[in-house]
């Protein structure tokens, strides 16, 4: 994952309907510790 996939995936969190927000952070979290010891 790059930064700017990184940053895409922020700005879409930050689009999100507050419904759909925590889901969104929760499985972006699981995504950037899924690649993070990767790097």
């Amino acid at each position: 994952m790059t930064l700017v996939d990184k940053n895409n995936k922020l700005c879409c969190i930050k689009k999100m309907p507050n419904k759909q927000e925590n889901t969104v952070v929760e499985t972006f979290i699981d995504i950037v510790n899924t690649h993070l010891p990767r790097l």
